[in-house]
């Protein structure tokens, strides 16, 4: 058999792993990762929300600025901050099996393995790493319920050593990071521009996204079902696309990582209703 990983074995190790906390300190888990050549930034502890503003401009696999940011400068001590990583040079795929989603059986659907750099997440899913070209993020590239995300310009995945929890990321595959492979190519879009218009375009700029990541994280309204849930979702989608000008993708992973999350009941956990009020504006 080859190096590459089978389904049924990857399961059987994420499963023994995700629930057993990491040997090393966030501190120690962020200087590996970018010793690996992985930019880095802090999340906030036991969650997945960027530290602060500016993120994709600011990760770096500098040392020093590292070790400032995971340590306290009053007493010294360790921060326990999870651990970001930009995927702006990166196309990572982000494998979803919660809420019977079906990531790992898309994923081998679509004749991929596990070949290069893998993370195991805590909930089952993969986090696979690859180089390519730029690329913008995606959501369900094989349509809904397919668990298959693609993270890239302006995207950041959890890295391995953080905990959600009580539960870590772990590295599934210790390898390089390896090209996209070509089965992949045709779901990789430029980032950056989408027609709003016959001749309007909007950019996914980093101000946007910032300005999107603070509105979704401290004034988006949640979304209620059976109080106006699905106006309510429309209206935050709106926002993001029409008034900052996101493309639909970005808007949507943004909204899927930082907002449906805390809505009632999370739109993310819904079989369809969440999602479809969420994507109804940005398709518009």
């Amino acid at each position: 058999m080859s190096d590459a990983y089978s389904l049924q074995n990857t399961l059987q190790e994420v499963n023994l792993k995700s629930s057993i906390l990491p040997e090393k300190s966030k501190l120690d888990s962020a200087l590996d990762l970018a010793a690996r050549g992985f930019r880095v930034f802090p999340l906030v502890e036991n969650g997945k929300l960027p530290l602060f503003e500016g993120w994709p401009d600011k990760a770096t696999t500098n040392p020093e600025q590292i070790r400032k940011w995971w340590t306290d400068e009053e007493f010294h001590l360790e921060l326990n901050y999870n651990i970001g990583i930009c995927t702006n040079d990166l196309i990572v795929v982000d494998i979803d099996v919660k809420s019977e989603k079906r990531g790992l059986e898309s994923f081998e659907g679509l004749g991929l393995s596990f070949d290069s750099f893998t993370v195991a997440t805590p909930t089952g899913g993969r986090h696979v790493f690859y180089w390519g070209p730029l690329c913008a993020n995606t959501v369900e590239i094989l349509g809904p319920g397919s668990g298959l995300d693609i993270r890239g310009w302006h995207g950041f995945v959890v890295g391995a050593g953080s905990v959600i929890n009580g539960r870590a990321y772990e590295i599934l595959r210790d390898t390089d990071v390896g090209p996209v492979p070509d089965i992949l190519t045709p779901f990789l879009r430029p980032p950056g521009r989408r027609a709003r218009g016959e001749n309007e375009f909007a950019e996914d700029s980093e101000g946007a996204c910032a300005e999107a990541l603070h509105y979704l994280t401290h004034n988006a309204p949640v979304a209620v079902k059976g109080s106006g849930g699905n106006t309510t979702a429309y209206k935050v989608a709106a926002h993001l696309t029409r008034d900052l000008g996101l493309s639909a993708d970005t808007a949507l992973a943004l909204m899927m990582s930082n907002w449906a999350e805390r809505c009632i009941p999370p739109a993310g956990r819904r079989r369809s209703s969440g999602r479809s009020s969420i994507t109804a504006p940005l398709m518009a």
